[in-house]
Parts: C-alpha cells; structure tokens; sequence
C-alpha cells in the first residue's frame, strides 16, 4: 500500500510516500511545491533512505543527521507510516488560542498566553514546544493515554510551533537564514546548518512580505 502525509499551510507545502508492504517500508519519498528556504529541498533525500518496520520509521528518519533533515518531514513519515486510510487534521492558531479538527469535527482547543497553555485543562502550564507532555498525557486516565488523542496532540503542538516562528519573527527584516536569531533556529535541520544557513534565502510569504518584490 501507499500511505501518504502532507503538510500544507504559509509556510509549508511538503507530501511523504511510503510504499508499505507487509508492514515493511520498500520505498519512500519526498516532495514539495512550497517551502520557507531555498535550501530546503535540500532534506527531501533524507526521507528516500527510510526502510524497514513501519513501526519504526519515524525513529530511523529522526535519528539521521540533522544537517539532512527537515523537522516537518519527519512529522510527516511519523505520520504515513501510521497507515491511515483516510485523515484529515484541520488548524487554526493564533497568539491566543488553538485549534485542532479532525475529519471535519473539533477535537482539541488549547487557550494560550504567551505561547504557554492557559486555563484548568490537563495540558494548562504547558508550552506546546516544551516538555512534560507525556507526564501530562497519562494523567489523562488511559494508561499510556489514548494513541489518538496522543497523535492530535502532537499534530497540534507542531501547528502552534510553525504559528510561533509565523508570528513572532521579524519577516520584514529577515533576506537570509542567518538573519534568524541563531538561538532560534541553529542546527534544528538541513537549512540552518553551517554551510546552508550563510546562503540560504527568505521565500515565506508571510502577510507582511506579500506582494513584495523580490
């Protein structure tokens, strides 16, 4: 079978392929029609050398280099390799709140305050791109918690980990990789690893950079 992923959104256009046969990845690729960097096709390669268990995809991708790598396609083969026939995750997020839908019905709305979760809920205290979230998911009751309310949750997390970079960099300002404040971003992936970040070039169309000649 063919299990595919993608992500689409301001920033990010990417789809994953896994051929799984017998539970076994044979093949895989990666694509995208939209990225924030230049040098982000660069990673696409790194998905193309998944093989074995399914189980353990996202585990072999993970565990590659992260000078090959792209946060969002890992996300991605994590979740081909989860084999679904059909889903759907829908997100909405701003500074203050976020919101999570899955085939058409909501599921999870997370209130935030400077990007830490807000009210009395099992996730309040929390900052999406923290830790803590698996000590916060047994709580919930379920021992181990529930595996799908485990996958929403992970889904939302990386959506308000786009919307924080998507709302808080300076675009206006920001040509090239290295004009990222290095503590952000250095060495998470392919394009902010030395050699790449020096030359990589701005292509996010965030509102405050469209229309803008290039």
């Amino acid at each position: 079978m063919q299990a595919t992923a993608r992500v689409d959104d301001f920033f990010h256009g990417f789809e994953v392929q896994l051929e799984v046969r017998d539970g076994e990845v044979v093949g895989s690729e990666a694509t995208t029609h939209r990225h924030p960097w230049t040098t982000c096709p660069g990673a696409l390669a790194s998905v193309g050398t998944v093989r074995g268990p399914a189980s353990y995809a996202a585990t072999t991708v993970n565990r590659l280099p992260r000078s090959t790598t792209c946060v969002h396609l890992n996300d991605l083969v994590w979740l081909a390799a989860m084999q679904h026939v059909e889903r759907t995750y829908e997100i909405e997020v701003t500074p203050f709140v976020a919101t999570l839908a899955r085939d058409g019905a909501h599921l999870l709305t997370w209130q935030l305050h400077q990007w830490t979760i807000s009210g009395d809920g099992p996730f309040a205290g929390l900052i999406p791109v923290g830790s803590g979230w698996p000590a916060a998911l047994d709580r919930i009751g379920v021992t181990g918690a529930d595996p799908e309310l485990r996958e929403a949750v992970r889904v939302l997390r990386r959506g308000v980990l786009v919307a924080i970079g998507y709302y808080t960099l300076e675009w206006r300002s920001i040509e090239r990789g290295a004009d990222v404040p290095r503590e952000i971003m250095a060495d998470t992936c392919h394009t902010f690893s030395p050699g790449q970040v020096e030359s990589t070039v701005c292509l996010a169309a965030t509102p405050d950079r469209r229309g803008r000649p290039r």
